[in-house]
C-alpha cells in the first residue's frame, strides 16, 4: 500500500488510493414530513443532496433510510412506491407498506435503499428520493429518514 504524506496544506485527491472516501453530503429529517395523497412520483421533502465530484472515474454511493406511515384504506389494497433517482434517471425503486384492511388503520414499514452509482462526470449532480401512493385516499408519510452520498475515489 502506498503511504501518503501530508505537506504544503494536504493530499491531493489524485495522489489518495481507490477506494478512499473523497467527500459525503448529507440530508435527512426529524419527525414527520406528510409524503402526501399523489399516485405519481414526487420529490420527498429533505431527501435531495447534490454533489460535485473531484473526478469523472468517481464512484458514488448513496445510501437511503427511513420509516414511513401509510393509512389504510377500507377493503383496498394500499401500498407506496419509492425511487431513487440521480438527477431524472432512476437508479432503484422500493415498494413499502402494502396492505389491506379497514379504514383508520395504519401500515408502518422502513424503506432503505444502497446504490453504488457511476455517473461520469465532473459536474455537480443531484440525487433525491420520490414517493407516490397508489391509492389517492389515503396519504403517507416519511418519518426519521437520511440520504447520505459519499464520492469514492475511482
Amino acid at each position: 500500500m502506498a503511504i501518503s504524506k501530508i505537506s504544503n496544506g494536504g493530499v491531493a485527491t489524485s495522489g489518495l488510493p481507490t477506494g478512499t472516501v473523497l467527500q459525503t453530503v448529507t440530508n435527512g429529517t426529524v419527525g414527520t414530513v406528510s409524503g402526501g395523497t399523489n399516485t405519481t412520483l414526487s420529490d420527498i421533502a429533505n431527501f435531495t443532496v447534490s454533489i460535485t465530484p473531484t473526478s469523472t472515474s468517481s464512484k458514488i454511493f448513496v445510501s437511503v433510510s427511513c420509516g414511513m406511515t401509510n393509512a389504510l384504506v377500507g377493503g383496498a389494497n394500499v401500498q407506496c412506491s419509492f425511487s431513487l433517482l440521480r438527477d431524472s434517471t432512476s437508479l432503484a425503486s422500493n415498494i413499502a407498506g402494502a396492505g389491506t384492511g379497514s379504514g383508520g388503520v395504519q401500515v408502518r414499514d422502513s424503506v432503505a435503499f444502497s446504490h453504488l452509482d457511476s455517473p461520469s462526470t465532473a459536474s455537480a449532480v443531484t440525487y433525491k428520493v420520490q414517493g407516490l401512493t397508489n391509492n389517492a385516499s389515503s396519504a403517507y408519510y416519511v418519518n426519521d429518514g437520511r440520504i447520505i452520498v459519499m464520492e469514492i475515489a475511482g
